[in-house]
C-alpha cells in the first residue's frame, strides 16, 4: 500500500518508457528519461549516508561525508551538462552555421583525433567551467549552442555560487566546534591550575573528559523537539514501545506487556524513567535502601559485592558481576523489602530505565487482567527466595525465571500463556494484512511459526497445568521441569549435617541409580537408568519437589538421607524438538546431592554377575553399516561388562510399585544411559526382579510376567 501511493507511478512510467524505446525507433532519445532514476538513487544514497554518520561520532568524519556529498553531486550535474553538449556538438544536421563546436564548416572534425575519451573530457571540461570562474577554448558555434550555453550559464552562476557558499558554512561551523571545544578545554585547564588540582587527579579527570566526548552520543526524547508535535496517544504509543523493547528481556515483563495495553501504557508512562549514568557514577550503594529495578538499555554497570552478598567469593572479573544491555539488576527491591548488599557503578557511559517502587504500588494497572498476574509473580518470587538454596542478592543471575512462572497459579499462567498466543495470532494476521501503527504489538515478533491446530493443542495442555510456555531467544518454547538427587555412601562419619566438606570427601565416587521397576498392579517390569527424581508439580518449588520424592519415593529404603538444598546443588537445561508443537521443548533439570549411612542401607539382594551373558542385538548388515553395527557391538560389550561388576541391588518396595537401584560410578552411568545399552540392561532386570522373587518372596506381585 505505501508503495502504491509513492513509487508506484514513477516505477511504472519508467518500465513504460523502456517498453516504448524496445519497440520505437527513436529509443535514443527515449533512453534519456532513465535519467529520472538517478532521483531515487540518490535519496537512497543520502539515507545511506545518513546511516553512516551516525556510525561514527567524530565532527571531522561527518564534514568528510558531507563534502564527499556534495562533490558527487556537483559532478554528476556537470556530467550531465556535458551530455547535453556533446549530444549539440555531434548534431551538424541542426546547426544553422552548418558548424558544431566538434565540427568545422567543411566537416573537419576539432577534437576527434584522439577519439570519443579525448571528446568526453574535452565536453566535461568545459561543462566545469560554465560552473566555475575557469575558462577554455571551447566556443559555441551555432544558435542552438549559444541558447545551450546561456542557460548553462545562468544554472552555473546559481548552482556555483550554492556549492561555495555550502562548503564555506560547512568549513566554518566545523571550525567553530573545534574552537569551541578547544575552549572548553582550555577553561578546564584553567580550572585546575587555579584550584591547584593533583597533577596526577587533573590527568585522569582529562582522559575521563576526552574518552566521553569520543563516545557517541545517543539521544534523549526530551532533546527531540519534533516528538512534542505529536498527539498524546501517539507520544504514549511510542514511549510504550522504547520501554516494552527493553522489557521483553525479562521472561516476566516481556509476556505481560502483552496482556494489556492499556496497562501497559500507564505503567510505561508513570512508573518508569530513564536515567544516564557516566563512567564512574554509583546507581547504588552498599547498606542502602532498594526502591527500584533497574533495565541496562546501553552501556554496562560493575558490581562490588559487599560482605554480606553471596558473590564475594566471586573473581573481579567474573562476568556475572557485569550487568550489560538488556540485562536486569536489582529485582529483588521490587517485590521485597531490601538494603543492597554491594555497590552498582556504571563503568561507561550508561543508560538505564528504572521501575520507581513507589509510583508501581500506587497506580501500576487498574485493570484485573494484568494486575492478577502481577499479583501471583509477586508471591512466587517472594517464595522463590524464601527457599533454602535460593541466591538472594542484588543481581539476577541466580534466578531460574522460567521455573519461577511455573510456580505461579494455573489462572495466571493461562492469562500471559494467551497473550503468547495472541501474539502469534497478530504475526500471523500481519503477513497478510496492513495494520496501523497504533495497532501493531509493541512486543517483537516472535520467530516461531507454527499452525492454529498446533496452537489449539498446546492452549489445551497449558490449561490443564501440564506444561507452561515462554519466550527464549524469541522462539517460544514449552518447558518441563525435573528435579533428581545423586545419593552418595557415607562411611562410619560422625556428621550430624551434609555439609561442604563431606560433598567433596563423597562427590567423586559411586552414587544410587534406579536401574529398574515394577508395576505390581500390571505386573509390568521396566528397565531405566535415572537419578532417582521426578517432575515438577503444579505450584510446586524445586525443594518441596525434591523433598516429595524423598519422603515418597526414598521413604522404602528404610534409612534416612541426608541432603541440605545450598550444597551439591547443580542445574542443566537442554532443548529437543517436539514435532508434536512444531518448536522446542526446554528440558530444566535440578540437581540434588545427599548421603546415607553406609550401615544403614535397606534390603539388598546379590546381582546376577558372571551367570550373566545377554544376546547383543547387533544386527548382521553389508558393509555400509558395518561401522555402526561393530561400535554397537562395543558399547553392548562395555555394558555387559559394567552389569557383571554390580555386587548387589537395592530394593525399595511399596505397595503399587517397586523399584531397584544400583550404586554406579559416574562413567558407569553414561555407559548405561545411551540407547544402545538398554537392550542389555532389559535382559539384566529380568535376572534381577526373578532373584528378587527368590530372595524377597515377591512372586505374588511379578510373576504374572515370569
Amino acid at each position: 500500500k505505501h508503495f502504491l501511493v509513492t513509487w508506484f507511478l514513477v516505477d511504472a512510467t519508467l518500465v513504460i518508457w523502456d517498453w516504448m524505446g524496445t519497440a520505437l525507433s527513436v529509443s535514443r532519445f527515449i533512453r534519456v528519461g532513465r535519467l529520472v532514476r538517478m532521483f531515487r538513487q540518490g535519496r537512497r544514497a543520502l539515507d545511506l549516508a545518513r546511516k553512516a554518520k551516525t556510525m561514527f561520532c567524530a565532527k571531522l568524519v561527518h564534514l568528510t561525508i558531507d563534502i564527499s556529498i556534495l562533490l558527487v553531486s556537483f559532478f554528476w550535474l556537470a556530467h550531465v551538462v556535458c551530455c547535453g553538449w556533446y549530444a549539440l556538438g555531434t548534431d551538424l544536421l541542426s546547426s544553422d552555421t552548418g558548424a558544431t563546436w566538434l565540427v568545422n564548416h567543411d566537416g573537419e572534425a576539432f577534437y576527434s583525433q584522439v577519439g570519443e575519451p579525448f571528446e568526453y573530457t574535452t565536453a566535461l571540461h568545459w561543462s566545469l567551467t560554465q560552473f566555475t570562474p575557469a575558462s577554455m577554448e571551447v566556443v559555441p558555434r551555432s544558435t542552438t549552442e549559444r541558447i545551450y550555453n546561456l542557460v548553462v550559464i545562468m544554472v552555473g552562476f546559481v548552482v556555483g555560487s550554492a556549492l561555495v557558499a555550502t562548503l564555506s558554512a560547512m568549513m566554518t561551523q566545523y571550525r567553530l566546534q573545534v574552537e569551541e571545544s578547544h575552549l572548553k578545554l582550555r577553561q578546564l585547564d584553567a580550572y585546575l591550575d587555579q584550584e591547584q588540582i593533583n597533577p596526577e587527579l587533573s590527568m585522569v579527570a582529562r582522559r575521563q573528559i576526552l574518552r566521553t566526548l569520543r563516545e557517541r552520543q545517543r539521544l534523549r526524547a526530551s532533546e527531540v523537539a519534533h516528538l512534542r508535535l505529536l498527539s498524546n496517544t501517539m507520544q504514549r504509543a511510542v514511549r510504550a514501545h522504547v520501554v516494552s523493547r527493553h522489557l521483553s528481556s525479562h521472561v516476566f515483563f516481556g509476556v505481560w506487556c502483552q496482556v494489556d495495553r492499556e496497562s501497559l501504557a500507564v505503567f510505561c508512562s508513570s512508573c518508569v524513567e530513564d536515567r544516564f549514568y557516566k563512567a564512574g557514577d554509583t546507581c547504588f550503594l552498599e547498606h542502602e535502601e532498594g526502591r527500584t529495578m533497574f533495565f541496562v538499555k546501553v552501556g554496562a554497570l560493575s558490581y562490588k559485592p559487599g560482605s554480606r552478598a553471596p558473590e564475594t567469593s566471586f573473581s573481579a572479573d567474573d562476568p556475572r558481576l557485569t550487568c550489560r544491555a538488556f540485562s536486569v539488576a536489582a529485582e529483588v527491591a521490587m517485590w521485597l523489602k531490601w538494603v543492597h548488599l554491594g555497590t552498582m557503578v556504571s563503568t561507561t557511559t550508561t543508560e538505564v530505565l528504572i521501575v520507581k517502587t513507589s509510583a508501581w504500588l500506587d497506580d501500576f494497572s487498574r485493570n484485573d487482567l494484568s494486575r492478577t498476574p502481577v499479583r501471583d509473580y509477586a508471591v512466587a518470587f517472594y517464595t522463590y527466595m524464601m527457599e533454602p538454596d535460593a541466591i538472594v542478592s542484588d543481581l539476577t543471575y541466580g534466578i531460574d525465571y522460567h521455573g519461577l512462572m511455573f510456580a505461579m497459579p494455573l489462572h495466571s499462567r493461562v492469562v500471559l500463556s494467551e497473550a503468547l498466543f495472541g501474539t502469534l495470532d497478530s504475526t500471523r494476521a500481519s503477513l497478510y494484512s496492513h495494520e496501523s501503527a497504533t495497532d501493531m504489538q509493541s512486543f517483537p515478533f516472535l520467530k516461531t511459526r507454527i499452525t492454529r491446530i498446533q496452537t489449539q493443542k498446546l492452549r489445551d495442555e497449558v490449561s490443564t497445568g501440564k506444561t507452561c510456555v515462554g519466550v527464549v531467544d524469541q522462539q517460544l518454547a514449552r518447558f518441563v521441569f525435573v528435579v533428581a538427587m545423586r545419593i552418595f555412601k557415607r562411611p562410619n562419619l560422625d556428621f550430624e549435617d551434609f555439609n561442604v566438606d563431606i560433598f567433596n570427601m563423597v562427590k567423586n565416587k559411586r552414587f544410587l541409580v534406579q536401574v529398574g521397576s515394577v508395576n505390581h498392579s500390571t505386573s509390568t517390569i521396566s528397565s531405566s537408568c535415572v537419578l532417582p527424581g521426578s517432575k515438577r508439580k503444579e505450584q510446586e518449588t524445586t525443594v518441596n519437589a525434591m523433598q516429595r520424592v524423598v519422603d515418597e519415593d526414598l521413604s522404602a529404603m528404610g534409612t534416612p538421607i541426608q541432603w541440605t538444598p545450598k550444597v551439591g546443588r547443580s542445574q542443566s537445561r537442554s532443548f529437543k524438538d517436539s514435532p508434536t508443537y512444531g518448536f522446542k521443548t526446554m528440558y530444566s533439570r535440578t540437581e540434588y546431592t545427599g548421603h546415607i549411612s553406609a550401615e544403614q542401607i535397606g534390603t539388598s539382594i546379590p546381582a546376577p554377575r558372571e551367570e550373566f551373558s545377554p544376546r547383543l542385538s547387533v544386527e548382521r548388515t553389508w558393509c555400509p553399516r558395518w561401522t555402526r553395527s561393530e561400535r554397537v557391538k562395543v558399547v553392548q560389550e562395555r555394558v555387559a561388562e559394567v552389569l557383571r561388576g554390580i555386587p548387589d541391588v537395592v530394593v525399595c518396595d511399596k505397595e503399587d510399585r517397586g523399584s531397584w537401584y544400583a550404586w554406579l560410578s559416574d562413567e558407569e552411568f553414561q555407559a548405561l544411559g545411551g540407547d544402545d545399552a538398554k537392550p542389555i540392561l532389559e535382559q539384566w532386570i529380568q535376572q534381577v526382579a526373578r532373584s528378587s522373587n527368590d530372595e524377597l518372596n515377591l512372586v505374588g506381585k511379578v510373576g504374572t510376567l515370569m
